[in-house]
């Protein structure tokens, strides 16, 4: 019996890589920071103010619809959620339950999603885990300008909305550093 030599076949294939679209959120019945990323490159990022409802339902249904409309125009592979660190809290459970309702949005998208705690975030884009949110802010706007700019463009009695922009940006931003070290 005569065995076949082995050859070995390179194959030179025009294969297109597809990128990594990141939706970072960070989640919130009153405000909500988005931040969409195409690998490391922040390609937009935004704000949505919910108005106060009359009742949790509808509350909920608007952030269903927000994140329905993200998703359906971001077409992330990922979502990356700001952990809710509070959810013992009586009062939070308006955020617990909108949380709950993001993650059910993604999951019938079959979309994966993860969830950092703001210590954690903290730590791996400050290098600090009890940096604050000024401190944060001022980390994002120096790796991405672009946020500064526009932050620097509203009235000085919202600034402190703009912290949940940074903030979605510093969720994408740490899972992007993460994934780098695990490559």
């Amino acid at each position: 019996m005569r065995l076949k030599p082995k050859i070995k076949l390179n194959w030179i294939t025009n294969v297109q890589q597809h990128k990594m679209r990141i939706l970072a959120i960070d989640p919130g019945t009153k405000i909500m920071g988005y931040a969409d990323f195409e690998d490391s490159n922040l390609v937009d990022y935004g704000l949505k103010l919910f108005k106060p409802a009359k009742s949790i339902e509808l509350l909920l249904s608007e952030i269903e619809g927000v994140i329905e409309r993200l998703i359906l125009e971001k077409q992330p592979n990922i979502v990356i959620l700001e952990k809710n660190r509070f959810s013992q809290i009586t009062n939070n459970i308006r955020l617990t339950l909108a949380i709950t309702r993001i993650k059910a949005v993604a999951k019938s998208h079959r979309i994966k999603l993860i969830e950092y705690a703001p210590n954690t975030i903290r730590a791996i884009v400050c290098k600090n885990g009890y940096s604050t949110k000024a401190d944060l802010a001022k980390t994002i706007i120096s790796r991405y300008p672009e946020v500064g700019l526009f932050i620097r463009n509203q009235p000085r009695s919202s600034l402190n909305l703009f912290f949940n922009i940074t903030d979605a940006v510093a969720c994408g931003r740490a899972f992007i550093e993460l994934n780098k070290r695990q490559k």
